[in-house]
């Protein structure tokens, strides 16, 4: 099979998680991509082991790729700093680094923020524009102005990616602040709603 249907996520007849988690270890590289992909698809904790193993052992770049992603797609909280750790791995670059933040992204892995950060120093610019866009969905305050000065950068890459991830960042970072706002004037987030509690416990 090809790497675009890797690439989909396609599942294989006879998609049982046993069947997909040992094609991870066959000998086709396009069918390891494939497995990789298919495990994301069934979203199964059970297979984060076997993935995190596919990282650390096959030499295809884009089967670590496709297994840090299926990681993200199976919602496992438990394997953001197996993923973090990823992000300074120089094997399989960048395909690794890709695979993992879009990962941490889909876990929210807000604790990401720091390394993805430290990433902005990478030497390779698609690495620092993978980052970048994390920085996008993850940030904070802080990351706000390092895209800032990334969008004076004299790569065309890291400018591209700083402006798309600083309108993301932005507008997540409003929504945040009106919810704030909205919560502050809100009388059943203040005192109310202890003094509501209180006029029903005498009542009763």
């Amino acid at each position: 099979w090809s790497d675009p249907n890797a690439h989909s996520g396609w599942v294989p007849p006879g998609n049982s998680l046993s069947f997909v988690t040992a094609r991870t270890q066959g000998w086709n590289h396009d069918l390891r991509r494939i497995a990789a992909k298919s495990l994301g698809k069934l979203k199964a904790a059970e297979a984060s082991n076997a993935l995190m193993q596919a990282i650390g052992r096959d030499k295809d770049a884009f089967v670590a790729q496709y297994a840090a992603e299926a990681l993200g797609a199976i919602g496992d909280q438990k394997v953001i700093s197996f993923l973090i750790s990823c992000l300074s791995v120089d094997k399989y670059t960048p395909n690794l680094q890709n695979g993992a933040i879009a990962a941490l992204v889909m876990l929210d892995a807000r604790e990401a923020v720091g390394p993805l950060i430290d990433l902005l120093k990478h030497r390779e610019s698609n690495i620092q524009s993978y980052a970048i866009r994390g920085l996008g969905s993850l940030g904070d305050e802080k990351a706000l102005a390092l895209l800032v000065e990334r969008q004076s950068s004299t790569d065309a890459v890291v400018r591209s990616a700083a402006t798309e991830a600083l309108g993301k960042l932005r507008a997540r970072l409003e929504k945040q602040q009106k919810h704030a706002s909205r919560r502050a004037s809100d009388p059943v987030a203040g005192g109310t709603q202890k003094r509501r509690w209180w006029q029903f416990w005498k009542a009763s």
